[in-house]
């Protein structure tokens, strides 16, 4: 998933923090000359109509599978990455 979504070649631990209202998911890694791990994860209620705006506005969207679900990822143009859920 490392590899996936940030361009890392090796698996990374992940602490998960969460309650009924947020989760927070902390990467852990040894090496620092990695990229970092920054994201924020939203949870929308069209994906379909987010994926056409992205298409018309040429920003940057990507799948990534993980085990039977599809993970949506968008990247702006300044670099923000996104989950969408």
């Amino acid at each position: 998933m490392a590899n996936k979504i940030f361009k890392i070649p090796k698996d990374v631990e992940i602490l998960v923090y969460e309650n009924n209202k947020i989760r927070f998911e902390i990467f852990i890694t040894d090496n620092k000359n990695y990229t970092i791990f920054n994201h924020i994860c939203l949870e929308i209620n069209n994906k379909d109509e987010l994926i056409k705006k992205c298409k018309e506005s040429n920003i940057n969207f990507f799948y990534v599978n993980k085990d039977d679900k599809k993970l949506l990822f968008i990247k702006d143009n300044f670099g923000n990455l996104f989950e969408i859920k």
